[in-house]
């Protein structure tokens, strides 16, 4: 990026605006300055879309690793897309494998403008808040029903006995 002189805008005795050297009445001032929020919006939006291809890639790259970081950092390099440093690489991966909850809080308004170290956290504590953890702080209170879904889930996903399972229970809570 090149840098640029900035310039204050400066309000002249008849109630107009000057910056960089062109006027504006205040109107046309409150105009321009709802286009150049607009278009950071839509760059905002276009930064994200961004951050998703490349993390895609990046994500659909690392399978051929097989989770080697060692293979993978090789893979990076022969590719060429050791220019990309690591922790940006890290950020569009991290917005590739949440894009969904991403478009969500994007349509809610709610990372206008946000960079992803701020969506990070706000995705956190959406996951937090669906899990019942809330943030943290404070004493957590589980229901026997919740746990008893969750076991429930874990149970039939895994493909485990039930039987086993209690039995394996009622020696745990013995000890």
């Amino acid at each position: 990026m090149t840098k640029t002189a900035i310039k204050a805008a400066q309000i002249n005795m008849d109630a107009s605006v000057t910056l960089n050297g062109k006027t504006y009445t205040q109107k046309d001032a409150a105009a321009h300055v709802l286009a150049v929020y607009d278009a950071m919006d839509l760059r905002n939006e276009e930064q994200l879309a961004g951050y998703f291809q490349i993390g895609s890639l990046v994500l659909q790259i690392e399978t051929f690793c097989g989770g080697d970081r060692k293979k993978m950092g090789e893979r990076i390099r022969l590719l060429g897309l050791d220019v990309i440093p690591t922790p940006d690489r890290s950020d569009a991966r991290f917005i590739a494998k949440n894009w969904v909850e991403v478009q969500r809080l994007q349509k809610a308004g709610q990372i206008n403008g946000l960079g992803v170290n701020a969506i990070r956290k706000r995705i956190r504590k959406a996951q937090d808040a669906k899990a019942g953890q809330g943030n943290g702080k404070g004493k957590q209170t589980v229901t026997a029903e919740a746990l008893a879904e969750t076991v429930a889930k874990t149970i039939k996903k895994h493909g485990l006995d039930v039987k086993a399972f209690t039995i394996a229970l009622a020696a745990a809570l013995k000890a």
